[in-house]
């Protein structure tokens, strides 16, 4: 059971729509940054927001419900206004492991400002990159469009200006299909680096 937020006049919250559950996810507004990388990390396979105990109405055990390639956990977020004193780039900005990640004895695994900070670059350009993908799942995935990005990418890396430049029409519509692809896994960007249309895009097969 997922508890519904928007029942808590007095919780600033907010609405994002997750690709990976085809639906609008409400949640705590410290959980924003989380919600955005459960919607994006390859190895999350499913998560739900705001696990509830059946019978204990008003209470949840934690921000999320994470289903991953290591099994099922329970993740919170930390409400930490402050930065850490020294911030390092996470070397494995997709895991949930590490010294940012810490167990309670509840067994709920937590991050908090650590983890945030050490992902910013990350976060900030899934943040870029989500309404593209959002708009594309609601328009229907523009397959066709999609194949032609495929094409224009296939074989040899390139940036998101040559793919937008080969194509022509419609230059929204051409990110939304490129940022589809990426986020379904066939097409790779690095994350590091602030997006941008010179952005490097590459094909993931061999």
């Amino acid at each position: 059971m997922s508890l519904d937020l928007r029942e808590r006049r007095s919780v600033a919250i907010c609405e994002v729509y997750s690709c990976r559950l085809r639906r609008t996810v409400v949640v705590h507004e410290r959980a924003y940054w989380v919600l955005l990388w459960l919607d994006w990390a390859p190895d999350v396979a499913n998560f739900a927001e705001r696990p509830q105990t059946p019978g204990r109405k008003g209470e949840w055990l934690a921000d999320f419900w994470v289903e991953n390639r290591s099994g099922e956990l329970l993740l919170d977020t930390r409400l930490e206004p402050e930065p850490p004193n020294r911030v390092q780039l996470s070397p494995a900005p997709w895991s949930l492991e590490g010294a940012d990640c810490i167990a309670a004895d509840s067994g709920v695994l937590s991050v908090g400002a650590a983890w945030h900070w050490s992902r910013r670059g990350l976060l900030l350009n899934l943040e870029r990159a989500q309404p593209f993908t959002v708009a594309a799942a609601l328009g229907g995935g523009y397959p066709a469009l999609a194949n032609s990005v495929r094409q224009v990418v296939a074989g040899t890396p390139t940036t998101v200006q040559h793919v937008i430049d080969r194509i022509g029409g419609e230059e929204h519509a051409t990110m939304c299909a490129l940022f589809a692809e990426v986020k379904g896994g066939r097409l790779r960007i690095d994350w590091t680096k602030p997006l941008n249309r010179m952005t490097r895009v590459e094909a993931t097969h061999a």
